[in-house]
């Protein structure tokens, strides 16, 4: 027969209790923690930042491929992305704004330049130079006029920016 107390021993968590909250404090809270910080959106403005840098990269490989001048603007693209998403580390640009930046640098930029490298590679003219150089100043317009909008806090504007690169690159042929 058992002489401790029934009711202390329900309400108090008991060793097991104690050495399971000290695990989770020690060991389980941190993990999980760690995990929330390299798990984020594809729009956070972080993510986004290094994305940047990723593209910048694919750039910097491609320069030898790349007719000059479309060297220079997707420079000129990924340097005007990263002048909208410096502020906006600090929350200050709005979903829109960072869907439309998602889309930008996740598929429109590097899609444009690996097919134009397919294109030049299956023998394609000086046409496709052309094109190239077109959706680049296309996509600068885009940067360009985000960064407007961001700085006005327009958030009409970054759904106009928006529906203006799905309607110019969802399915490009370039």
């Amino acid at each position: 027969m058992s002489t401790a107390d029934p009711a202390a021993s329900a309400e108090s968590p008991g060793v097991v209790g104690r050495l399971l909250s000290r695990w989770r404090f020690r060991v389980a809270d941190p993990v999980v923690q760690r995990l929330e910080e390299t798990v984020r959106a594809d729009d956070d403005p972080v993510v986004l930042m290094q994305r940047v840098g990723t593209v910048e990269q694919e750039i910097d490989r491609l320069g030898g491929v790349l007719p000059p001048q479309a060297t220079v603007l997707a420079r000129l693209v990924t340097d005007g992305a990263r002048e909208i998403l410096r502020p906006a580390l600090q929350g200050g640009l709005d979903i829109q704004g960072r869907i439309g930046l998602d889309a930008l640098l996740r598929d429109y930029l590097p899609t444009t330049l690996t097919r134009y490298v397919g294109a030049r590679r299956a023998g394609a003219t000086d046409a496709v130079d052309r094109d190239l150089v077109e959706q680049l100043e296309a996509m600068r317009s885009f940067v360009q006029e985000t960064l407007v909008a961001a700085r006005e806090d327009d958030v009409l504007a970054h759904e106009v920016q928006g529906a203006f690169l799905r309607t110019k690159f969802a399915g490009s042929d370039l």
